[in-house]
């Protein structure tokens, strides 16, 4: 099970960063450039926690020390986005490539270009997505939603998805320096990177 925050605990900034597994493949006889994409780009994350006191940051160093052997599972700030989409789910196995179909959703709404979501594999591991443009549900509340970055990974047929609470889930790649200021006012910043 993923290291989570603890209670009431929230970051002031998160920053992602895509880690692009694709590349530009640029011909040695001055030919047209042309894009490879891959399966395995995926998600860092830069986060600057708030100023916090000591017992606070006592409590979080410690998680994100477990955070570089554990997963960490951090959830992402919606920045005002949080529309009431439905409960989406996974509308096919064996799906691939950079469209993903869903159901669930409300019908009719509109999944904006740039939305966050989760998906929740079977081992509960979380995998962040962004809709690459507007996608609209149907009268039936399915929708083929363009994403980035591609799949990466095949996911079950009815497989959950997290759109009102993205998270993003990875290890703790930089983990803070343990400070102790004489104010008592502690300020911590990692990085997390998803796993796969």
């Amino acid at each position: 099970m993923a290291v989570t925050l603890h209670t009431g605990m929230f970051p002031r900034n998160v920053s992602l960063e895509l880690i692009d597994f694709g590349f530009i493949q640029r011909p040695g006889t001055g030919a047209q450039i042309t894009r490879i994409d891959r399966p395995g780009s995926r998600w860092r994350a830069e986060i600057e926690m708030p100023p916090m006191t000591p017992q606070s940051a006592r409590i979080l160093e410690n998680r994100l020390l477990r955070g570089q052997t554990e997963t960490l599972w951090l959830r992402l700030p919606l920045m005002g986005l949080g529309a009431a989409l439905g409960d989406p789910a996974v509308d096919g196995a064996g799906q691939t490539g950079q469209n993903l179909a869903l159901r669930g959703f409300v019908p009719g709404v509109t999944i904006p270009e740039g939305y966050l979501f989760s998906i929740i594999d079977s081992a509960g591991i979380a995998h962040l997505h962004k809709a690459a443009w507007n996608a609209v549900a149907d009268s039936t509340g399915r929708a083929t939603v363009p994403i980035r970055p591609m799949l990466r990974r095949q996911f079950a047929d009815g497989t959950q998805c997290l759109f009102t609470e993205p998270v993003i889930e990875g290890l703790v790649t930089s983990p803070p320096a343990i400070s102790m200021p004489v104010n008592w006012r502690v300020q911590i910043s990692f990085t997390l990177e998803e796993t796969g």
